[in-house]
């Protein structure tokens, strides 16, 4: 495996346990779909409400950038050249809201499994 490999699973599954350990889709649904909400003009400027917008923005906004980079093609997304971060932190808040079994998995796969829905790649 090379170094990007190594840097890319690093980055996306997080080098990190203990970080990691807070990170469910149910630790970041509110934080997403309190984007969504900024997005359509109800957005909230409470602290803690930013911040947990920030973690979601910036997970979507990390995968959205390394989906065609992922390891194993089974995980590899391909979002349209124009799709904007917004737009898939909209398809990943779909995706929580529709699975709510899911909502105690790992918010990293949670998206990737969101935005490989939506956009999968073309073999």
């Amino acid at each position: 495996m090379g170094r990007l490999s190594a840097l890319v699973i690093c980055l996306v599954l997080g080098c990190n346990i203990s970080a990691r350990a807070q990170s469910s889709g149910n630790d970041n649904l509110r934080g997403c779909e309190d984007v969504v909400a900024s997005m359509q003009g109800r957005g909230s400027t409470h602290l803690d409400v930013i911040y947990r917008n920030g973690l979601c923005s910036g997970a979507v906004g990390s995968l959205m950038q390394i989906g065609l980079l992922l390891p194993a093609p089974q995980f590899r997304f391909c979002a349209p050249d124009n799709a904007t971060n917004g737009q898939a932190v909209r398809v990943v808040t779909a995706y929580l809201e529709a699975h709510p079994e899911s909502l105690n998995q790992e918010f990293t796969w949670l998206a990737i499994a969101a935005m490989r829905n939506a956009w999968p790649c073309q073999q």
